[in-house]
């Protein structure tokens, strides 16, 4: 099959930010991220007990879930700690991904990112994406949706359209060439989670995909610099 890469640039998206360089899901990590050329950053986002939603992937710290924790309480078990909000005041434009982490919070979910432009909100829990789409339309909302795939992608492009998704999210070893074909075609963006060498980016690159959300963004951005190159 001849290359889809075109004149697409393989976009670069930072996994929690640059989290080798900076605690994770933080302004620093972010700002890192962005600095060193990545496009657009991913970021985990939770609602705690006293309905704050925040920036933090685990499920649980020191044997207790994190929805069990106040912004106070959980601030102390991890400095750093910042809300979602927070991410208005990032410099520039950044493309965000929100990854949802739990559930019961859609409604809050789309008020909160209101207004915040060049906004994917993705999730595991596909009931979740349905549901944030009907969200979507009541309130036209301009975010995008994407589903979240850790296996086999047993079921098609037409499966994630029908969630009202946009964009697909696959772990990036069950990725290959067909697939991206077949969702490129049903007009489905395809952004593998987290490739983190060339050995993943140049085929990726050539098969067609939007992007990859990756720990090393300033390694892909050196990387997507030379293959331009070539």
């Amino acid at each position: 099959m001849p290359s889809r890469q075109g004149s697409q640039r393989l976009r670069i998206y930072g996994h929690r930010g640059d989290r080798r360089r900076a605690l994770e899901n933080t302004p620093d990590a972010f700002a890192l991220a962005v600095g060193e050329g990545a496009d657009g950053i991913e970021a985990d986002v939770r609602r705690l007990v006293d309905g704050t939603i925040v920036l933090f992937h685990d499920d649980e710290i020191g044997g207790t879930p994190v929805e069990r924790f106040t912004f106070a309480e959980l601030s102390v078990a991890w400095p750093g700690l910042v809300t979602l909000a927070s991410l208005r005041e990032l410099p520039g434009t950044p493309e965000l991904i929100l990854e949802i982490k739990g559930r019961g919070f859609a409604r809050e979910l789309v008020d909160c990112v209101a207004g915040i432009e060049r906004v994917v909100i993705a999730a595991f829990d596909h009931r979740l994406v349905a549901e944030l789409a009907e969200l979507r339309e009541l309130r036209s909302g301009s975010f995008e949706l994407g589903a979240t795939i850790a296996g086999n992608l047993v079921r098609g492009a037409g499966y994630v359209r029908n969630l009202g998704a946009q964009w697909l999210f696959p772990a990036h070893t069950f990725v290959d060439e067909e697939i991206v074909s077949e969702y490129l075609d049903a007009g489905v963006k395809v952004v593998p989670w987290v490739p983190n060498t060339s050995y993943w980016w140049e085929p990726f690159h050539t098969w067609g995909c939007h992007g990859v959300i990756t720990d090393v963004p300033s390694d892909a951005v050196a990387w997507r610099e030379t293959a331009s190159d070539r």
